[in-house]
């Protein structure tokens, strides 16, 4: 659906049936209120909700009961993936707050080369044993992520590349895989990116991901975050099995470390991880006031 008029869709209390994946694109100062339950019934489709080059775009429970059911279980109990919850491509002056995502099918929330936002008060709950069902993925300008919790399988709150001027704060990862920045691969430019007040439950608060490529990631704060019972609480990458192995590496520098508490899994793994690019390394980085130590050992190791 294109619309380019003030228009508001309302969704009000009640359960409702998603058959048919809608989209909306090209739209200036329009919102979506869902006040009731959106329940998937159909399967025809990447996204069962899509949004497209809005500007001026919000998207909100007004009573703090909305919700949308994916039904994920469906596909995941076999090892299979359905659509993603929500997609957000092209968008700038945007919101979107106040609801809660179960049970995706794969990724919950996606935001692509967005400026301008603010996303905030959601919940996402689903299974925690399968990947591929990242609550929050976002890559764009001027982005402001916060009061978050994500319960599921893979990633909480991911930065991808280009990235500049994100603050990301107050978020509750559950048994997930934890915030991560990348796979990063060739022409990385991810720069001013604040995550802080992380509470990190059986997940990574920091997992830097790529293997080889090139570019930059610079002046990134982690800040008053606690970990428990994290696989690496952290933790640069560059060997991330996934990515593109071409080029030297990408260049990580001026990261900040700081007022962090926790413990890791088990010591059989590190609880910080720094493994730059042999022919990119790793240059002014900071560790302030990091106080890590392993949940079943007398010692704590860390590799660097």
């Amino acid at each position: 659906m294109s619309t380019a008029l003030t228009s508001l869709v309302y969704i009000p209390p009640g359960n409702w049936s998603l058959a048919v994946f809608p989209e909306l694109k090209d739209g200036v100062s329009n919102a979506v209120q869902l006040d009731g339950v959106i329940h998937r019934t159909g399967s025809d489709g990447d996204q069962m909700l899509s949004f497209r080059n809005c500007q001026d775009f919000e998207f909100f429970s007004g009573n703090s009961k909305g919700a949308l059911q994916g039904y994920g279980y469906e596909y995941l109990a076999d090892g299979d993936y359905g659509p993603r919850m929500m997609r957000f491509q092209d968008m700038g002056n945007f919101s979107i707050h106040g609801i809660t995502l179960i049970d995706s099918p794969s990724y919950y929330l996606t935001f692509d080369t967005v400026s301008n936002g603010e996303i905030y008060n959601i919940i996402m709950r689903g299974p925690t044993t399968n990947g591929a069902t990242d609550a929050i993925d976002v890559w764009g300008d001027n982005v402001w992520v916060h009061d978050i919790e994500a319960t599921n399988g893979d990633e909480c709150v991911t930065v991808k590349n280009p990235s500049s001027n994100f603050l990301i704060e107050s978020i509750y990862c559950n048994l997930s895989r934890g915030n991560a920045i990348g796979s990063l691969s060739t022409g990385t430019d991810i720069h001013d990116v604040t995550y802080r007040h992380i509470y990190a439950n059986g997940a990574d608060p920091s997992y830097v991901k790529s293997s080889g490529g090139n570019g930059t990631v610079k002046n990134v704060l982690w800040e008053n975050v606690i970990v428990r019972d994290a696989v690496y609480p952290l933790a640069i990458n560059s060997n991330w099995e996934s990515t593109d192995e071409s080029a030297d590496g990408v260049f990580f520098t001026n990261f900040t470390y700081r007022d962090w508490h926790g413990y890791n899994s088990e010591n059989a793994r590190p609880i910080i991880r720094m493994e730059c690019p042999s022919d990119t390394p790793c240059t002014d980085n900071t560790f302030d006031n990091v106080n890590l130590w392993s949940a079943d050992s007398s010692y704590a190791s860390e590799i660097c």
